[in-house]
């Protein structure tokens, strides 16, 4: 069995690994990514969230500003 998830029936928020899993990035280059301002983070106290809508835009070539 696949464990792949379709974006649209993943939560609205996700976690760094979860938006490198769908951008087929490992861990550290997820957080990497992430650190550079490759893609969207909100932080809310010690945690990254990555808005869902943000990685739909960044995978279709729309600016994230």
């Amino acid at each position: 069995m696949c464990d792949r998830k379709r974006l649209e029936d993943m939560p609205d928020f996700l976690t760094i690994e979860e938006a490198g899993k769908i951008l087929r990035l490992g861990r550290n280059a997820s957080y990497s990514a992430a650190a550079r301002g490759d893609f969207l983070t909100i932080r809310i106290g010690r945690r990254l969230i990555v808005p869902k809508q943000g990685l739909i835009k960044l995978m279709s070539g729309q600016d994230n500003s």
